[in-house]
């Protein structure tokens, strides 16, 4: 097999910062196609033993006979090298928030992304088994309960990420004219349920190639803050409320060198999310988040061309995507998503019944206000 390319975006001269020690905030790696050849064989071979039903079905135990035989498939035909950064992804602290793997072999048979269409995709499910198979290298990879009501696609464990018409001009995952601002995927749950690690493999790149994802580094973020700031968002909590429940929380944890940030787009999907606290803290949180857009908005974004694969450590990083311009012609941005961490919520606290793979995050959040 050929060994994979590995590249990082331009460094930027940011304040504060020495580029020649900090690393990147992201690294680009490309699987070359000789490398690859046979695995399509491989794949016919083994999806030949799946259950028919394995893209709509519910049973616990078909899914982790799928999650098993995907995880298989996919350490044997991604490079070594490869596969040893994302067994590390969640402990090497040098490692960075987020990789790209690109030119993996994806699904043959797409429809159209049609703004109803995707979720009920059909045919072989290539792209899933690349995404699943990553999240259990990685770690366990799992669902939301909601998500599942939600757009939710094989075995209702990954999830389809495209434009909706009604969303078009809204602040959101299916929206589009309007940036999605920096944000952490479910925070607001025990530290036992937190998607660690995000993972999404592109279908169809937006053709404009305008749809970016963009990431402000924890570490750039907290070097360029206030130091006044920073003292109060160690010290004093602050409450996100809405229709999930309240959530209390300080902003800034972790160590100066590794520190972990919660960050929140308050309008996502017009929830209108309002932020609580003592007028110190939330004047402090509200220019945390001006510095972030600040950062992450002169970071190199990352798109995606279909058979790429973007992976991401929530802990070092928080995200957003640029805006674009959804056509709704059938060549529009279509994504696919899924979970992963340690699966420490199956150890034996018996938080979820394994192998239940789809967590109720409301659960969570009620837990934590009552243990904090």
């Amino acid at each position: 097999m050929g060994a994979a390319e590995e590249s990082t975006p331009p460094h930027h001269q940011f304040s504060k910062l020495d580029p020649l020690l900090d690393p990147p905030t992201w690294l680009s790696i490309t699987v070359p196609p000789e490398s690859l050849v046979g695995f399509e064989a491989d794949f016919e071979h083994e999806s030949a033993t799946w259950p028919r039903d394995l893209a709509t079905t519910t049973d616990y135990h078909a899914i982790q006979e799928f999650v098993t035989s995907a995880h298989a498939l996919v350490r044997r035909w991604l490079p070594r090298e490869v596969v040893s950064r994302l067994e590390t992804l969640l402990y090497d602290a040098n490692q960075p928030p987020a990789l790209v793997i690109r030119g993996l072999p994806i699904d043959k048979d797409l429809p159209p992304t049609e703004p109803d269409g995707p979720q009920r995709k059909t045919g072989k499910i290539v792209s899933e088994t690349w995404l699943v198979g990553i999240c259990r290298i990685i770690g366990e990879p799992f669902t939301f309960d909601h998500l599942r009501r939600n757009r939710s696609g094989m075995g209702l464990l990954t999830r389809e990420i495209f434009c909706t018409p009604d969303k078009v001009d809204m602040v959101a995952a299916e929206g589009s004219r309007k940036p999605l601002d920096f944000h952490v995927d479910f925070f607001q749950v025990i530290p036992e349920f937190f998607p660690t690690i995000t993972v999404f493999i592109s279908l169809r790149g937006d053709p404009d190639k305008l749809a970016k994802t963009v990431f402000c580094d924890f570490r750039i973020l907290y070097r360029e803050l206030d130091p006044s700031d920073i003292a109060i968002l160690r010290t004093h909590k602050i409450t996100w409320g809405g229709p999930m429940g309240d959530y209390t929380t300080f902003a800034i944890q972790g160590s100066e060198e590794h520190p972990e940030i919660v960050i929140w787009d308050e309008t996502i999907a017009a929830l209108d999310i309002p932020v609580i606290g003592s007028p110190e803290v939330v004047a402090a949180y509200k220019r945390m988040k001006v510095v972030a857009n600040k950062v992450g908005l002169r970071s190199e974004g990352v798109w995606l061309d279909g058979g790429d694969v973007l992976i991401f450590n929530q802990k070092k990083a928080a995200h957003g995507r640029t805006p674009y311009t959804a056509k709704f012609d059938g060549n529009d941005r279509w994504m696919q998503r899924c979970y992963s961490n340690n699966g420490s919520f199956w150890q034996p606290s018996r938080l979820v019944e394994w192998p239940n793979r789809s967590l109720n995050h409301l659960v969570g959040s009620a837990f934590d206000q009552k243990i904090s």
